[in-house]
């Protein structure tokens, strides 16, 4: 799972994104749950007892059947927004929009990273509302008709913003945060899938899942159903990573360095989090 964080310095031109196994062939890698990721990627767990079960991944016609979602933002809108794991490439366009028609937590933790834009509603607590002016470039940009301009013009102006640095570079931390923050939520539908697996004795509709959860239950049958949860937490494994194709020559900038980027919604990664709405239906 990718660590919170670790951003690149700036948006670099991609030829191509793949995901590879930091293993041999033999060795399954951890799912980033992400499009990218190889067929036979698993999630890692164990039962408590620090022997790794590599878990085939519940389709999404499991999660179905148990009414199982957790997720802060809509995978096809953050793939849509986002398309790498690491932020780059992202669409201005799409960032943009998805701001400026969401209300929710996570939309409104982001635009709180942005004060030159947003400002907290004067009635309204945690409410984030388009400042009456804004700056992009050098120039002042009206955004209500009472000064001369709309809502439309400022946001427009926002995707020229975002375009380029230091705009683009902030919207792909922002664009990491967010796909760190659906990686956990998908690791935690699995989880939950593997406990209703237990539980329930299998299903059909879970495939190979069902089967291997039912396997191991048979081997370990003095574990309870909630050991079946359990991730990989302080074990090494052998992880899924992106391998960018990069035009142009030498190495990404160190997170640690002066030139790295450093995010500005300091704590948008726990609204975040804390936005995610999770069910789990019987």
């Amino acid at each position: 799972m990718p660590r919170p964080g670790r951003l690149l310095s700036s948006v670099l031109a991609l030829v191509g994104v793949a995901v590879v196994p930091l293993a041999s062939a033999s060795e399954p890698c951890q799912c980033t749950f992400t499009s990218a990721d190889p067929p036979n990627c698993v999630a890692y767990g164990q039962l408590g007892d620090g022997n790794l079960i590599p878990w085939t991944v519940a389709s999404q016609d499991c999660l179905n059947l148990y009414k199982i979602k957790d997720g802060a933002v809509d995978p096809a809108t953050l793939e849509g927004m986002f398309p790498n794991p690491d932020g780059t490439g992202g669409s201005p366009s799409a960032f943009v929009n998805y701001l400026r028609f969401d209300s929710g937590s996570v939309a409104s933790g982001i635009k709180a990273g942005f004060p030159q834009f947003w400002e907290e509603s004067a009635t309204t607590a945690g409410k984030m509302e388009l400042k009456d002016e804004i700056i992009v470039g050098g120039e002042t940009v009206a955004c209500s008709s009472d000064m001369g301009g709309s809502e439309s013009d400022c946001y427009n102006a926002m995707k020229d913003y975002f375009a380029v640095d230091p705009g683009a570079a902030e919207m792909a931390g922002v664009g990491q945060q967010l796909h760190n923050a659906a990686a956990v939520s998908r690791e935690k539908e699995q989880s939950l899938a593997r406990i209703r697996l237990c539980e329930e004795g299998g299903a059909a509709e879970c495939g190979a899942t069902s089967e291997q959860v039912l396997e191991v239950k048979a081997a370990n049958p003095d574990k309870f159903c909630s050991a079946y949860a359990l991730g990989p937490a302080g074990y090494s494994y052998p992880k899924c990573v992106v391998d960018v194709g990069i035009i142009g020559s030498g190495p990404t900038t160190p997170p640690g360095s002066s030139a790295a980027v450093s995010l500005k919604f300091v704590g948008t990664a726990a609204l975040i989090l804390l936005g995610a709405i999770v069910t789990c239906g019987v």
